[in-house]
């Protein structure tokens, strides 16, 4: 009886862990996993406009690859992250672009952190210079940068601006890799046979 009091709080104890640990998956589940690059603000000024249209921010990069971005944006649309092999050209747009993240649709009239993921991972030369631009595909877009030079990597680009115009200027971004995080789904039926295991065991010791 001692040794099946024994079980049953292990069980419990394993179940508590396996449940706090799903709240604690799915509340980081939206953040880049291992961040290189960043700016985190806050943020002080603001652009806007309507689709097609580009924003952008240069970075370097430490890692040799990613697989996510983040932004601070505000407005409703859709757009994708093309990464580009070099700042080029008057705006810094003409880089050949290497990358393509998935597209992104968003509806949000203040600020929020939103995360664009790449199909793969992105192959990256550390210490080089490259370009994220935002390219808003449809609808109206806003987003928020910072003065000052805050991130040392890169500065923030505006289509069919020169470059030295915000060169004082940063997005609000995070870049670097996204790891799995494994689905909920494995978590319930993990405790859901923890759970049958648990009543088989009752009975056993009532029939005993």
């Amino acid at each position: 009886m001692k040794y099946f009091s024994r079980k049953i709080a292990i069980l419990f104890i394993s179940v508590l862990f396996v449940s706090n640990f799903i709240v604690i998956g799915l509340a980081s589940a939206s953040s880049i996993t291992l961040i290189d690059q960043e700016n985190p603000g806050p943020y002080e000024t603001t652009n806007g406009a309507l689709a097609p249209f580009s924003f952008g921010q240069s970075f370097t990069p430490g890692f040799s690859s990613m697989n996510a971005i983040e932004f601070l944006l505000g407005g409703t649309g859709t757009a994708v992250v093309n990464i580009r092999d070099e700042v080029l050209g008057p705006d810094g747009f003409g880089g050949t672009i290497i990358a393509q993240s998935l597209p992104l649709s968003f509806n949000y009239s203040g600020s929020y952190l939103f995360r664009f993921d790449f199909p793969s991972m992105v192959p990256l030369n550390p210490g080089h210079t490259y370009v994220a631009e935002i390219s808003l595909i449809s609808g109206d877009i806003g987003v928020r940068h910072t003065q000052g030079n805050a991130y040392g990597g890169g500065q923030f680009l505006h289509q069919d601006f020169p470059l030295d115009v915000f060169s004082e200027t940063d997005l609000v971004f995070a870049e670097g890799i996204m790891t799995a995080v494994p689905e909920p789904e494995s978590y319930v039926m993990l405790i859901a046979g923890l759970g049958l295991f648990l009543a088989q065991r009752r009975r056993k010791s009532t029939e005993y």
